[in-house]
């Protein structure tokens, strides 16, 4: 009896156990990912002197190298609010003014542990950015400025309620290489990530 009960304990936690690649991407498959962001811009230049704090969103599209390794395109839109209230413009005051950086670029992704439900994640990427500035309903470009480089890195948790669906929180560094003077941007994001599995 008592043997019994052990291999019928052995069966179950085989049965029941995740399998060591559970939540491990396979090479060649697909990810979706959605995602809304809140940040800050800071440094020297116009951005960082005249701009804050601000929302934005961004589409992640990544394609699978290996179990613990991906490559993606990554498509943001982020805004920054300024630190002014009003803008004072021919004697009358105008909406304030908010910063707009539409990013576009390629990143190389690493993930760490991703045998149970809760996976980690670290990357790097290079990419554009097109400023523009936006007051009242209205947007301009900003004099001078063409699309400039731009560089970050982050990393993130994501957790899985289902096998293809994540749930991931980043956090991710921007460092603005021209256009922008010294200036920095720092971005939280929340969001879903959809898998493609071949």
């Amino acid at each position: 009896m008592k043997t019994a009960l052990m291999i019928f304990a052995l069966a179950a936690t085989v049965v029941l156990a995740p399998r060591a690649d559970a939540y491990e991407q396979r090479s060649g498959s697909l990810m979706i990912g959605l995602h809304g962001q809140y940040g800050a811009i800071e440094g020297s230049g116009r951005f960082g002197d005249e701009f804050d704090w601000g929302p934005g969103y961004g589409v992640r599209l990544r394609y699978a190298l290996s179990r613990r390794a991906a490559i993606g395109l990554v498509f943001e839109r982020l805004s920054f609010d300024s630190v002014f209230d009003t803008v004072a413009a021919q004697g009358e005051l105008e909406p304030p003014e908010r910063a707009v950086l539409i990013v576009t670029g390629a990143e190389y992704v690493r993930h760490f542990d991703r045998r149970g439900k809760l996976g980690k994640s670290a990357l790097v990427g290079l990419g554009f950015y097109h400023p523009t500035i936006e007051i009242g309903e209205n947007e301009a470009e900003v004099a001078g400025q063409e699309d400039n480089l731009l560089a970050w890195v982050g990393g993130a948790l994501e957790y899985f309620p289902r096998r293809t669906i994540g749930v991931e929180f980043g956090l991710r560094l921007y460092g603005i290489l021209a256009g922008g003077g010294n200036s920095g941007v720092a971005e939280g994001s929340l969001g879903v990530n959809f898998y493609l599995l071949r």
